[in-house]
């Protein structure tokens, strides 16, 4: 990441499973490579450890899927910044 001048490191994941080892990669990157926010669906029930994350958010497929099908697009609040 250094080599490509990247400084901060955001992450999106979907249908994660997230064991102790995964637990320990995303908090080496963390500290490594300034992991600054992981966001990640509910498709798969998350652990408590992630959930208490400072950097970690989670997102309901339901009302991303519901919201989007029925055209309004109001989940993701940052659509209406641009």
């Amino acid at each position: 990441m250094e080599e490509k001048g990247i400084g901060e490191l955001y992450m999106g994941i979907s249908h994660n499973l997230f064991s102790k080892k995964a637990y320990r990669r995303i908090m080496e990157m963390r500290k490594k490579y300034s992991l600054r926010k992981l966001d990640v669906t509910n498709s798969i029930p998350q652990t408590e450890d992630f959930k208490q994350l400072p950097f970690f958010t989670e997102y309901d497929l339901a009302v991303i899927f519901a919201n989007e099908i029925g055209g309004s697009g109001r989940y993701f609040p940052e659509r209406d910044q641009r």
